[in-house]
């Protein structure tokens, strides 16, 4: 399977596992990206954590980026985000499987979101 192979998105519990062999679990940090934009001063301070970082970051805020280029995309449709849900939620399910049988540090979210 090659690793750059846009089929390969999505196989997070896949790649992690590998992780999971060559590392201790307590030095990977598995977050979401919805968690992030849920809760940026949370997220934020369970990195600096993790990282044994001070917590620089007052305002509590991911930088964001000045990008000049950035691109106004349409809407996905419902049906294609329903179609998508479907397709890629037994991966989904496994990496959460996988995450609730090897538990990483403390500043992990449990469930994970």
């Amino acid at each position: 399977m090659r690793e750059e192979h846009p089929s390969n998105r999505g196989l997070y519990a896949h790649w992690l596992r590998k992780w999971f062999k060559l590392f201790n679990r307590s030095q990977i940090f598995v977050a979401s990206y919805d968690d992030f934009r849920r809760n940026e001063t949370d997220f934020l301070t369970r990195v600096h954590a993790f990282l044994e970082l001070p917590d620089r970051n007052p305002n509590g805020h991911a930088p964001k980026s000045n990008d000049k280029h950035a691109m106004n995309v349409d809407p996905i449709p419902c049906s294609v985000q329903e179609h998508l849900a479907n397709e890629f939620e037994p991966l989904n399910q496994e990496l959460y499987d996988l995450l609730e049988a090897n538990p990483g540090p403390p500043m992990e979210k449990r469930p994970f979101t």
